[in-house]
Formats: C-alpha cells, structure tokens, sequence
C-alpha cells in the first residue's frame, strides 16, 4: 500500500513538556504562499475528519488506504463500510470531494452512500436504483491531500501522535508549521520532539516534504 497508515502507541502526557513553545508557533509568521498551503490543509483535514467521525474505528484506516491509494487490494474491505446514512452526512461527502478536488458529487435523490467489499462506492437512491462509482479512480491527482490525511488518520486519543499534535497546540497549529517548514530540518527546528514523532507517521515524510 501508498500510504500504510498507523496509529502509533500511547505516549505519557507529559513528554513533550517544556520542548513546545506554544507563543512563538502563535506568532510564527508564513508567507502568502505558504499561509494558502496551511488554509488548504486545514480544509483538506477538517474535510476528512468529517468523514471518519462517521467511522468506525478499525474503518478509518482501509477507507483512507482505499481512497487514496489507486493500487489498493480491495480484498482489504471485509466488509461494507457505511460513508453516509441521510442527507447531511451525504452533503459532508460531497463537501469533502469538492475539497479534495473531486468531481465526485451525489445528487439531491441519493439516501446513503457505502463503499462496498469490492471497493466501490455506491450511492442508493430514492427511485431504488444505485449509482456505482470505483473508489480508487483518482490516482495520482490525489498526491496533494495524503500529507492531511496522513495526520487525519492518527488524530485519536491516546495515540503517541495524538499527543505530538497536541503539543503544537492541535492540527491546525501542525499543518500551519508544516506549511512554513520549507524541508524536514526546518519541521525539526520549529517543533522539536513533538515534531520529531510527527514526522515518524506513516505518509507525513513522504508526503508533506516530498
């Protein structure tokens, strides 16, 4: 798999203390490039997040796997996992597509959206007929987003990154330092251990310095 995401094992909640200073990433100053780069990574997460919050947990890892990794062995979906079950999850998905940069949309008469065991996304309508759309159609198109997602799929309490991101004062505080950090160095100067743990998830080194 592309992305092979993981969620690292539990920190103690004091690891990180006194590494951070929380004032100067605060007052950390991005160009206007970069602050584009940091907003579009805060849409990506917030996104994405919206999806997962929706999953279960063991779910969260296949789907992101399967959504961004156009070589993914659909074989790894053991069973239906269920995207949206009424209309405003629905428009979450939509919402989350257009943020991503898909043409993706499911129209007004779509009443639940699953991805199914072979890896396709399925959209059941109110007539009784589905709409069926592969999962992994994007390919290389969705390189760009795997940095947030990335950071996305390791966000959970008490994970040892979940508490590396909180230490830099939470995910937005995280992709706005990522954005400035111009090379892996940089990201190690400004956010030191925390940082440091960060850039041991699975996709970060890869994807947001590559």
């Amino acid at each position: 798999m592309l992305l092979s995401f993981t969620v690292p094992t539990a920190a103690s909640a004091n690891e990180y203390e006194g590494q951070v200073d929380l004032e100067a990433i605060e007052n950390y100053k991005l160009t206007p490039e970069e602050q584009k780069r940091a907003d579009e990574l805060w849409e990506q997460y917030i996104a994405i997040d919206g999806i997962l919050e929706n999953l279960e947990e063991e779910d969260k890892q296949t789907f992101l796997n399967g959504l961004f990794d156009p070589n993914f062995d659909k074989e790894e979906f053991k069973e239906d996992i269920i995207l949206a079950k009424d209309k405003e999850e629905i428009a979450e998905l939509n919402k989350m597509f257009e943020v991503l940069g898909s043409s993706v949309q499911f129209s007004s008469d779509v009443e639940s959206v699953k991805v199914e065991k072979q890896g396709e996304l399925v959209a059941s309508k109110s007539t009784g007929t589905s709409e069926v759309v592969s999962l992994g159609f994007w390919g290389g198109v969705w390189d760009a987003t795997k940095c947030t997602a990335s950071i996305a799929v390791v966000f959970v309490p008490g994970a040892k990154a979940y508490r590396a991101i909180k230490a830099l004062g939470g995910v937005k505080n995280t992709v706005k330092l990522l954005a400035g950090a111009s090379n892996v160095d940089d990201w190690l100067t400004i956010g030191g251990g925390a940082a440091a743990e960060i850039l041991g998830i699975a996709g970060v080194k890869r994807y947001c310095f590559g």
